[in-house]
């Protein structure tokens, strides 16, 4: 399974750090803390599934 730090999701996903921070701290984007420490990682099973829940189908 492949992790992502918040900076490789924030850059993928085009918003800053912060966001990708509040959304974990919001429990939108589920994330993995390390070891004891501040230390976090979103799964590629968690980015799936944040992308799925906020999917957008444009409108013609």
């Amino acid at each position: 399974m492949k992790f992502y730090t918040t900076f490789e999701v924030a850059d993928l996903l085009k918003v800053s750090e912060r966001t990708i921070r509040e959304w974990i701290r919001g429990g939108k984007l589920g994330a993995t803390k390390l070891g004891g420490t501040k230390t976090v990682r979103i799964s590629e099973d968690d980015l799936n599934k944040f992308l799925s829940d906020n999917r957008v189908v444009a409108q013609d």
